[in-house]
């Protein structure tokens, strides 16, 4: 520790150095000693580790990451030609630029606290490359994706002194991957016309439920660590971007599957730790279904119940093909989103009459949709199991 604000006082006493100075000097003159500062961060570690002096070395490894960046972006500022623009796209290319020289930097160095050094600068690069134009910010938020997974992958193949802070590193650093991918994902999607906009959310919402049910798969095949982490992370920004374009479609039809997804979502978590996460799977596969009758409906211009039953019985007659695990979770499911396309089709029903009874004109929902989905859920119902069916009493 001791070692460690050492190394911090030292950056402390260059950067005030800097700031004080700066003002009384040259471009030249900045720039050089932007560039000699950075130089020395980046090249006392080696020194330092080969006198076993870890914390520092740690410490100045991070330091030099960071300050690798303020001098790229300075220097970029002073020397930039004559009527550029300093903007986000600028900053998010740069920064880019850093980071892939940082994970060679990282396998060379094999320093724990640079891996760690990223992680922050990664989250300002996308964040101004999500401000930048449509196509420029999609390039550049894949370009620092890739980056951080490279970085991942020297981290987890080059260990350093400190195995298990590296371990973390490269899992944390291949989740960053996989969220600013799907960032990268939503950030094209905005740029989508308002026509195809539902489309996309279903289409996503579909996606996202498939890696939810994924998840509950990895954890009934007991997959722990990295692939958890990873899947977690895609599922977790999947269904932030369901969510965010069903919100900016303003599709009804999208109402369901979003809040099916949340559900599906938040068991997980709430029942993390527990070895029965058969409803947690379950919900998972609800929420596939009612994605793929959403997709249905905003796309193809289906009717809702009609979408809604067809879901169900196509889960229904697959989930017995599909033998364990997936089959009996996927029979639950489709039982979930048979119930309730039958309840919408009877509440629908109840209050059609009524307003016909009083002689008002029905409501758009009420039409001859409803009466057929229910015919149609009454010949299914014999895909009940037995101990649910309603059996007749046999008069004599």
């Amino acid at each position: 520790m001791l070692l460690s604000l050492g190394g911090l006082l030292v950056a402390a006493a260059l950067i005030i150095f800097t700031a004080v100075a700066w003002r009384n000097m040259g471009n030249g003159g900045r720039a050089a000693v932007l560039s000699l500062v950075t130089i020395l961060l980046l090249a006392v570690p080696f020194p330092f580790k080969r006198f076993k002096l870890w914390a520092t070395a740690e410490t100045f490894g991070a330091l030099g990451a960071l300050a690798l960046w303020c001098t790229t972006l300075a220097g970029y500022y002073l020397y930039r030609p004559p009527g550029t623009d300093f903007g986000p796209d600028t900053v998010a290319a740069w920064t880019a630029g850093v980071l892939a020289v940082l994970a060679a930097y990282r396998g060379v160095s094999r320093l724990s606290a640079t891996s760690w050094a990223m992680l922050p600068l990664a989250a300002v690069g996308a964040s101004y490359a999500a401000a930048s134009g449509l196509g420029l910010a999609v390039v550049l938020m894949l370009t620092i994706a890739l980056a951080l997974g490279l970085a991942a992958w020297l981290t987890a193949r080059f260990p350093g002194r400190f195995t298990r802070s590296d371990l973390w590193a490269s899992r944390l650093l291949t989740c960053a991957a996989v969220v600013v991918a799907c960032s990268a994902g939503l950030r094209a999607a905005f740029g989508l016309d308002d026509p195809v906009v539902p489309t996309a959310a279903a289409i996503v919402a579909l996606l996202a439920a498939a890696n939810l049910v994924g998840i509950g798969f990895a954890r009934r095949l007991r997959v722990t660590g990295t692939p958890m982490l990873i899947a977690a992370s895609a599922a977790g920004s999947l269904v932030l971007c369901a969510w965010t374009l069903a919100i900016r479609s303003g599709s009804p039809e999208l109402v369901v599957p979003s809040l099916a997804l949340l559900v599906a979502a938040v068991i997980p978590l709430a029942t993390f730790g527990s070895r029965d996460d058969t409803w947690a799977f379950t919900l998972a596969q609800a929420a596939g279904l009612a994605s793929l009758a959403a997709f249905a409906a905003v796309a193809f211009d289906a009717p809702d119940l009609s979408a809604y039953f067809a879901a169900f019985l196509i889960a229904r007659l697959a989930a017995p093909l599909l033998g364990d695990p997936l089959g009996g979770p996927l029979k639950l499911a489709s039982y979930l989103t048979g119930a309730g396309t039958a309840l919408a089709a009877s509440v629908t029903a109840i209050t059609g009459i009524g307003v016909l009874w009083s002689g008002d004109a029905p409501s758009g929902l009420f039409t001859w949709e409803v009466p057929i989905v229910l015919v149609a859920l009454g010949f299914a119902s014999v895909l009940l199991p037995a101990r649910f069916r309603a059996e007749g009493r046999r008069w004599r």
